[in-house]
C-alpha cells in the first residue's frame, strides 16, 4: 500500500496555517477553545472545514460576539458552536450518531482543565449511551452506506462517507471508546484514504469526497500508482479491510449488548442444522461441519428470511469441505435461494465472500472482485455490478420461464471483462463451466451459453438499428436461435443489465426499442404448448427415497384426497420440490425440511387414516398468471405450501405440474369444463397476495 509524502506535506502546511489563525482567537477567561473533526485528528486538507467548539462554564454570561472574527476574516470555512459541558452531554445523548465528532474533542487554547473535564465527561457519557443507542447508530450507518455506496465496489467511491471509508474508521474508534470492542490497527488503510482525499481536494480545488475518474488519474500519479485502476484496487482493498473490521466489531458489540436476551430467544429450525434464533442464524449444537452443503443452507436461510449471520457462524463454516461435482440438487436449490432475494442477496454474498465462502462456489469471482470497468457509464465495479443485475433479475423472476437460468446468466454476464478477449465470449465459457459444475442438463447449458454470449445484442439492436425492420428482427432471432425461452430470458437480462449499470442507461429509447423488437420476434415464433406430466401408475401409494429426496406416487380419486396427501407432506416435515397430477395419478418429489429421516410407514399410515386433511394457506409478495389455451400458468416466489393454496381456489383440472427453478414456483393447471378466466386470475391473486 503506497503512502504519499506530498499529501502529508499539504496537510502539514494547512494545519500550520490554521494553527496560526486560531492562535489569534481571544478566548474569554474561564473558557476553552477545543477542536473536533479533521482539525482535532490532524487531517485537515486545504479545503477542509475548521470545526471548533467554544467551551464555557455553566454560569458564563460574558460577551462572545467578537470571538470568531479572526477566523471569519481569514476566509477559512468555519463550523463552530458554543457549549457548556452539560450541553455536550445532552447532544451526545439525543443524537449520538450525529455527535460522534465530540469523541475527537482536543484542547486548543484557554482553560485546559475545562477541556480535560469535558473530554472525560463526554467519554463517560458515551459509554453509558452506546448500549442503549447502538441499534440507532448502526441503522444510521446503514442509511449512510445506502446513500453513498461502497468504497469497495463503486467506480466513483465516496472516500469519507462510503462503506469502508473514513467515517467507518471513526465509527470503529467510537465503538472502542465505548468499551464494546478492541479496534484493530487500520493506520495504513486510513493513511491511504486520507492521502487520496487530500490529493482529491487539491486536484479539484475544492472540498470533495467522491473520487471521480477524471481526478483519479492525477491522484494515482501523485500517489505513485501505475494508473487509476491500480489506485482503485488499492482503495478497494483498504476499504475491504475496514469493512471486515467494522462488520466484526458491530457483530461483537451486538453480542455484548444482547447476550442475555439472545440466549433466551426461541430457536426455530429452518433447515438441517440451521436455526432461526431471534433475528440471527444459529447452528445446531451437534452441527456436522463435514457437510459440504452447510454453508449454502446457512446463506439460503439468511437470504430467505432476512436473518443476520454472526462472524462466529461464518468463521465456523470455513472448515466445511467443498461441494462435490456435480453439486447435490439441494445445494443447487440453496444457491439460487441466495441469488433470488432482491433485499438480501447483496449482503449475504458480501458476507460469504468476506469469509472466503463464495469464490469456492464461483471460482471466477476471484478475478472480478473489485475489478474496475473501463466504460464510464458503469457506477460499480464488475463484482458489484453483477450482483446488482442479479438483484434486478430477482425482482422479475415471475416474468421468467426459467428463473434459475436467468439468475445464473445475470451473475456471469460480465465475468469475462478485462481478459484481453471479447468479454461475452469469455463469460460464455465461464458460465458453461459453472453450469457443468452445478449439474445442469446439456440443453440448459446451451441456453446459458447463448444468454451470456448475446447479452449485449438486444440493447445494440434497440439503439442502433431500425427496430421495426425485418432485418433487425432476423438478427435478434438468429442470436436467440429462434428459441422462445432464450428470447424471454434475454429480454429480462438486458433490462436488468441496463438498470444495474448506471443512471439513465435504461432510457425510454432503449425500453421502447426492446419492446418493439421482442414483440415482433415473438410473433415469428411458435408458442410452446404445455404438456401433461407422464406419471407411473400405482395401486394406492408408494414412497421411495431417491438420494436427498423422496418420490411419492399415489392414486388419488378426487381433489379431497389430493389435499389430504399435500397436508400429510407438510405435516411430515417435507418440502415439496416437484409435483405432477394427471387424471388420478399423482407424483411428488419432496425433501425433508430439517434433514430428518422420513418414517415412510408412518407417513403412509397418516395419509391413509386422513389425520391431516388441510394443507397450509400461504401468501407471497408477487404473482403472475399466463394462459396457454385451457392451461393457466401461475408464477410466484417459492413458498412452502403454495400448491394447496392454489388448489383451494381453482376449479377442476385435467392435469397439473409444479416445479421450482431458481427459488420460483411455476405451476401449470389444465382446466376442465367451463371456467371464467378473469375470475380465476382474481381468485389466484387474492389467495396468494391477500390470504
Amino acid at each position: 500500500m503506497k503512502l504519499s509524502h506530498t499529501a502529508a506535506v499539504f496537510r502539514s502546511d494547512t494545519l500550520d496555517s490554521v494553527h496560526q489563525t486560531v492562535a489569534t482567537v481571544q478566548v474569554p477567561p474561564g473558557c476553552a477553545l477545543a477542536a473536533t473533526g479533521s482539525f482535532a485528528r490532524g487531517e485537515m486538507t486545504p479545503h477542509s472545514d475548521l470545526d471548533l467548539v467554544l467551551l464555557i462554564p455553566d454560569d458564563f454570561d460574558g460577551d462572545l460576539s467578537e470571538v470568531w472574527y479572526p477566523i471569519w476574516n481569514s476566509r477559512i470555512a468555519l463550523d463552530h458552536s458554543v457549549r457548556t459541558t452539560a450541553d455536550c452531554l445532552s447532544v451526545l445523548a439525543s443524537e449520538p450518531s450525529a455527535s460522534l465528532a465530540l469523541l475527537d474533542l482536543s484542547h486548543v487554547s484557554g482553560d485546559e482543565e475545562l477541556t480535560a473535564f469535558t473530554i472525560r465527561a463526554v467519554r463517560h457519557r458515551w459509554r453509558q449511551v452506546l448500549p442503549r443507542k447502538f441499534d440507532h447508530i448502526a441503522d444510521e450507518a446503514i442509511k449512510r452506506w445506502r446513500r453513498s455506496g461502497s468504497c469497495v465496489s463503486m467506480t466513483r467511491p465516496d472516500l469519507k462517507n462510503g462503506h469502508g471509508g473514513l467515517r467507518d474508521i471513526e465509527l470503529l474508534r467510537a465503538l472502542a471508546l465505548g468499551n464494546l470492542v478492541d479496534a484493530p490497527d487500520l493506520s495504513r488503510e486510513r493513511r491511504l484514504l486520507i492521502d487520496a482525499r487530500t490529493l482529491l481536494h487539491t486536484a479539484a480545488h475544492r472540498h470533495r469526497d467522491v473520487l471521480d475518474p477524471e481526478f483519479a488519474v492525477d491522484v494515482a500519479d501523485k500517489l505513485g500508482f501505475a494508473d487509476r485502476y491500480e489506485l482503485s484496487s488499492a482503495i478497494a482493498e483498504a476499504a475491504h479491510n475496514v469493512d471486515v473490521a467494522l462488520t466484526r466489531a458491530l457483530d461483537s458489540a451486538r453480542d455484548v449488548i444482547t447476550r442475555v436476551p439472545l440466549t433466551r430467544s426461541r430457536r426455530q429450525p429452518v433447515d438441517l442444522d440451521v436455526f432461526a434464533q431471534g433475528d440471527h442464524v444459529s447452528l445446531a449444537r451437534d452441527t456436522n461441519f463435514e457437510d459440504p452443503g452447510l454453508p449454502l443452507r446457512v446463506a439460503a436461510a439468511a437470504a430467505r428470511y432476512g436473518l443476520r449471520v454472526s462472524t462466529a457462524v461464518w468463521s465456523s463454516l470455513r472448515t466445511c469441505p467443498p461441494l462435490p461435482e456435480p453439486w447435490p440438487k439441494p445445494s443447487v436449490e440453496d444457491f439460487f435461494t441466495v441469488l433470488s432475494s432482491p433485499e438480501h442477496t447483496l449482503e449475504v454474498v458480501r458476507s460469504m465472500d468476506r469469509f472466503g465462502l463464495f469464490s469456492p462456489l464461483v471460482p471466477e469471482w476471484e478475478r472480478v472482485r473489485g475489478l474496475m470497468p473501463k466504460e464510464p457509464t458503469h457506477i460499480h465495479t464488475i463484482d458489484r455490478h453483477s450482483i446488482a443485475v442479479v438483484e434486478n433479475c430477482a425482482s422479475e423472476t415471475i416474468a421468467a420461464a426459467r428463473p434459475d437460468l436467468l439468475l445464473l446468466a445475470a451473475l456471469f454476464h460480465d465475468m469475462g471483462k478485462r481478459c484481453g478477449r471479447p468479454h461475452a465470449i469469455v463469460g460464455a465459457e465461464m458460465v458453461v463451466a459453472q453450469a457443468q459444475r452445478m449439474g445442469f442438463a446439456a440443453a440448459d447449458v446451451e441456453v446459458l451459453r447463448t444468454l451470456v454470449l448475446e447479452h449485449t445484442t438486444l440493447a445494440e439492436l434497440a439503439t442502433t438499428t431500425d427496430v421495426s425492420s425485418e432485418d433487425s428482427v432476423d438478427k435478434l432471432l438468429d442470436a436467440v436461435h429462434y428459441d422462445q425461452l432464450i428470447l424471454n430470458l434475454l429480454a429480462l437480462l438486458t433490462k436488468a443489465d441496463a438498470r444495474g449499470t448506471g443512471p439513465g442507461v435504461y432510457s425510454s429509447t432503449l425500453a421502447y426499442g426492446m419492446d418493439i423488437l421482442v414483440r415482433n420476434a415473438e410473433r415469428m415464433l411458435t408458442c410452446v404448448v404445455p404438456q401433461p406430466p407422464q406419471i407411473e401408475q400405482v395401486d394406492t401409494i408408494d414412497v421411495v427415497r431417491r438420494g436427498a429426496h423422496y418420490r411419492i406416487l399415489a392414486r388419488i380419486p378426487n381433489r379431497g384426497q389430493l389435499m389430504t396427501l399435500l397436508a400429510t407432506v407438510h405435516a411430515s416435515g417435507l418440502r415439496l420440490r416437484k409435483a405432477g397430477v394427471n387424471g388420478d395419478c399423482v407424483a411428488l418429489k419432496a425433501r425433508p425440511r430439517f434433514g430428518t429421516e422420513l418414517d415412510i410407514q408412518h407417513f403412509v399410515q397418516s395419509y391413509k387414516s386422513g389425520v391431516h386433511t388441510t394443507p397450509p394457506q400461504v401468501q407471497t409478495s408477487m404473482v403472475a398468471t399466463y394462459w396457454y389455451g385451457r392451461t393457466v400458468e401461475v408464477r410466484a416466489p417459492d413458498v412452502h405450501g403454495i400448491l394447496g393454496t392454489l388448489l383451494s381456489v381453482l376449479p377442476e383440472v385435467e392435469w397439473l405440474s409444479l416445479r421450482r427453478p431458481g427459488a420460483t414456483c411455476i405451476a401449470q393447471f389444465c382446466l376442465a369444463g367451463e371456467y371464467d378466466s378473469a375470475q380465476i386470475e382474481r381468485d389466484v391473486t387474492r389467495c396468494l397476495l391477500n390470504g
